[in-house]
């Protein structure tokens, strides 16, 4: 008798993929940086692009924090993977100084402490995930240890078990061993003395 354990990988795709890992969070602040560089991105890729080009500044700030707003959006989902608010509230604080620094008072150190701030919440975001998801590996790893153990144990005893029941089929009738085995208790089969009455009857004429 075998028994096998078998793990089902959950069905994967692209998306799930890169939010199951906390990449989503960079992904979205990588997509708000490029929009807010896009100028000078623009430019030193495609040198035939003139510098006065201009991106319209409205239109710029609403990628700009949309974006932003999509990170903390990934780490408030990402938040049941480990339980720990902090990456999230650190991200909100980042988003707020964005859009304050937007469209109250611009000030570059400003933008920059604001992404400063969304990337440290998305790195601790990632970290949480990662250490939640080896502390449940090393679960696993101990549980599918602990089972081997007791699966090989199961394994020798049933072995032992369909050992002594040959061994009792040999000399018992099968109904009386399979008896002793169902109790559990070999009593039956210990020395033991005990008063029998036996009757002998002889038919005339019959052999």
């Amino acid at each position: 008798m075998t028994e096998s354990v078998a793990i089902r990988e959950p069905h994967s795709s692209k998306a799930a993929s890169l939010s199951r890992g906390g990449w989503l969070p960079y992904f979205a602040t990588a997509l708000s940086l490029i929009v807010c560089y896009i100028k000078a991105i623009t430019v030193a890729v495609l040198p035939m692009v003139e510098a006065s080009w201009n991106f319209n500044p409205h239109i710029q700030a609403v990628l700009m924090w949309s974006f932003g707003l999509l990170a903390v959006i990934a780490i408030y989902r990402d938040r049941g993977k480990h339980d720990d608010r902090r990456p999230l509230y650190i991200a909100i604080a980042g988003l707020i100084i964005m859009i304050i620094t937007l469209y109250t008072y611009y000030s570059v150190m400003i933008l920059f402490l604001a992404y400063l701030l969304l990337l440290i919440g998305t790195f601790a975001n990632q970290n949480a995930i990662l250490k939640q998801l080896n502390a449940r590996t090393q679960a696993q790893a101990t549980e599918l240890t602990e089972l081997n153990r007791t699966l090989e144990n199961r394994v020798n005893d049933q072995v032992a078990e369909l050992d002594r029941i040959g061994q009792l089929k040999r000399f018992l009738s099968p109904e009386v061993a399979d008896l002793i085995v169902e109790k559990g208790d070999n009593s039956l089969l210990e020395s033991h003395r005990r008063y029998v009455a036996a009757v002998f009857c002889d038919l005339r004429a019959f052999t």
